[in-house]
């Protein structure tokens, strides 16, 4: 309960990548949300797994949701050694307003035994499908309405020498071909 007013608090204040992570006996787990860029209604989540013993295989399975969609909804990574890290990374597709619990269920297969080990996301999309503003929220969108402003004048710009080109040099000449050629 506690990592999940952490999450949460963390969201509600607007930060760009909050990492949180559970952890049991055999199973060590994190998650990672990156910034949503304000021209894009897509995020990325990425999952940090750290075996702590070796294991066959690591299976994560996305519950699934009215609200967002995830893809891939499951991923699976073979032969596992213990400790090493295995980052998986997910892309969060909002289909819709609201709140919501992402609910990730993080499976390991040894020989012996399943362990079973699961992560929530607390996530809240306003009317634009958008996740609250993180610290560089502005700072993007600054950075995008200053890319459109340049490629417009650049397109302008193109514009006004192609009719410069066409008015003044093409025309002139292909009247002077026409009108010097014999009827």
């Amino acid at each position: 309960m506690k990592k999940l007013m952490i999450s949460l608090i963390l969201v509600w204040l607007g930060l760009g990548i909050s990492t949180i992570s559970a952890a049991n006996n055999n199973i060590r787990s994190e998650y990672q949300l990156m910034p949503q860029y304000p021209w894009a209604k897509s995020f990325k989540v990425k999952l940090f797994l750290y075996p702590t013993s070796d294991v066959q295989k690591i299976e994560v399975r996305w519950s699934p949701s009215d609200i967002v969609t995830v893809v891939p909804d499951s991923k699976v990574v073979r032969a596992t050694a213990k400790e090493s890290p295995y980052a998986l990374t997910f892309k969060i597709v909002p289909r819709r307003k609201g709140q919501i619990l992402l609910h990730a269920s993080i499976v390991y297969y040894s020989g012996v035994s399943t362990y079973v080990d699961s992560i929530d996301i607390p996530l809240e999309f306003d009317a634009y499908l958008h996740l609250p503003p993180g610290p560089n929220h502005t700072l993007y969108l600054v950075v995008f309405y200053l890319v459109v402003f340049v490629f417009s004048l650049i397109v302008v710009y193109g514009v006004y020498k192609l009719a410069n080109f066409i008015i003044y040099d093409y025309i002139p000449k292909w009247l002077a071909r026409k009108t010097s050629q014999p009827i």
